[in-house]
């Protein structure tokens, strides 16, 4: 029963720490990362509410989740920063290695033309 609820509380603090990468990659517009992280959070939710419904009567197992999602809340605003830099940095080395891109020159070309 404790190592269940140690795990349900590990889950939880891993859980944020997902949700912030999740959202962070939202808002930076990463779509395929988006995706896996997404799926990330599908398969914990299913374990999660297995574990809990299972044993429905055990309320530790409620509480252990509700406070690793407390800690990994407050782990994760702590990281954020460190973590914006970092995939700040990465965005920039992924750009670098794409090349440079033509952005629709044919537009320039029509408004010109349209002139």
């Amino acid at each position: 029963m404790w190592i269940q609820a140690l795990i349900l509380s590990s889950i939880g603090i891993f859980e944020e720490f997902i949700n912030l990468l999740y959202y962070s990659m939202v808002y930076r517009q990463f779509k395929y990362a988006c995706g896996i992280f997404s799926m990330i959070r599908v398969f914990i939710w299913y374990y999660v509410l297995r574990t809990i419904i299972s044993d429905i009567d055990n309320l530790y197992l409620i509480f252990f989740y509700a406070g690793g999602g407390a800690i990994g809340d407050w782990l994760s605003l702590t990281v954020e920063p460190h973590l914006e830099r970092k995939i700040v940095w990465l965005h920039k080395i992924l750009k670098k290695r794409k090349g440079r891109k033509k952005k629709g020159w044919f537009i320039f070309q029509a408004k010109k033309i349209k002139k």
